[in-house]
């Protein structure tokens, strides 16, 4: 994962939704990662999710029916790993954007985190112009 991107966390079920955002992403210049093609031939998957949530500029938790409706998955683990990371950052500083491909959600087993910042509508993983925007102001002022 570059230096500062933008860690995408997701439930597999979701990857094409995913894959749009992460592309629209890339597309406006902003650096993003998942790990679905990028982790190398003997990387430790565990070791690497970590040290790539402490090197990421943003952390943006892809929720879903899916993620609502998996009682297991390795992304609640990637929550808690930038959960503990949000622990050491300034409350000011946006560091979790948490983002909903389904619209019209509620969600009862997010982390009491997730749900006291703004959680983003973006219906099927296509970002806003104005959440692009957003996440470039953020970017600029790292």
């Amino acid at each position: 994962m570059p230096e500062g991107a933008i860690f995408i966390s997701y439930a597999r079920e979701d990857i094409e939704a995913v894959r749009r955002l992460k592309s629209a992403l890339d597309a406006a210049g902003l650096k993003a990662w998942f790990d679905f093609d990028r982790l190398g031939p003997g990387d430790t998957f565990d070791q690497k999710i970590r040290q790539d949530i402490r090197r990421c500029a943003l952390f943006v938790p892809v929720l879903s029916h899916n993620t609502e409706a998996r009682g297991e998955g390795f992304f609640r683990r990637e929550w808690r790993y930038a959960l503990d990371r949000d622990f050491d950052i300034d409350p000011g500083r946006p560091f979790i954007v948490p983002v909903t491909i389904d619209p019209a959600m509620s969600y009862s087993t997010l982390p009491d985190r997730f749900q006291e910042v703004n959680i983003t509508d973006l219906p099927g993983g296509y970002p806003s112009e104005e959440f692009v925007s957003r996440l470039k102001q953020i970017m600029a002022g790292r």
